[in-house]
């Protein structure tokens, strides 16, 4: 019987080693630093399923060819306050913190704004996409399409997605209000996890 070891990793020593973990597997130096951020966040605020645990999701995209670990992604501005991406196949996170500022100014100026990506993949909670918008007074509203992991009731065959949404309200001289929630009773990466309990 293999005997367990249990390893406690300083919040900065656990950025390090994602950081590390990207550039090993493709990532620029921009996008490894940003997934670092993410990886870190959730092992210090949670959910513990997308902090190291996740890494191999990460790993695995970027090693199969799915996902574009050096993507340079191109903004288009079809109209006021409308921010349209093409995501070069690399990471949400990444295309999202690249045009957060833009984001916030355009909502600033037009009282309203979108950030629509396209031809990128997300791994990981919404709610540190959201923060930083709240946190500049702003409301924020997020949504993820997922490929399909659910049945119908009762059903056999997997057609749904878990969806994820969140939303974040800035308040005043306080943290904002985030809300992040996978749309299924349960987010994947939670089976995930309980799959690997004895």
């Amino acid at each position: 019987m293999v005997e367990e070891t249990h390893i406690q990793l300083k919040l900065e020593e656990i950025r390090e080693l994602a950081k590390k973990v990207f550039l090993a597997n493709t990532c620029s130096t921009e996008m490894a630093e940003v997934l670092a951020d993410v990886i870190m966040l959730c092992e210090r605020d949670g959910p513990a399923s997308h902090g190291l645990f996740s890494m191999y999701s990460y790993v695995g995209s970027l090693r199969n060819g799915i996902s574009n670990g050096k993507a340079n992604p191109v903004a288009e501005y079809p109209k006021p306050g409308v921010i349209r991406v093409d995501g070069d196949n690399g990471y949400n996170q990444f295309v999202i913190n690249k045009f957060t500022q833009e984001l916030v100014n355009a909502a600033r100026e037009t009282g309203i704004a979108t950030l629509a990506i396209r031809n990128s993949h997300h791994i990981g909670p919404l709610r540190q996409d959201l923060e930083p918008i709240a946190k500049a007074g702003l409301v924020a509203f997020s949504c993820v399409v997922s490929k399909a992991l659910m049945t119908s009731y009762k059903g056999n065959k997997k057609l749904f997605g878990t969806d994820p949404i969140a939303f974040a309200c800035p308040r005043k001289g306080k943290e904002p209000v985030v809300w992040d929630m996978s749309t299924s009773s349960m987010s994947f990466m939670e089976i995930e996890v309980a799959s690997t309990k004895k």
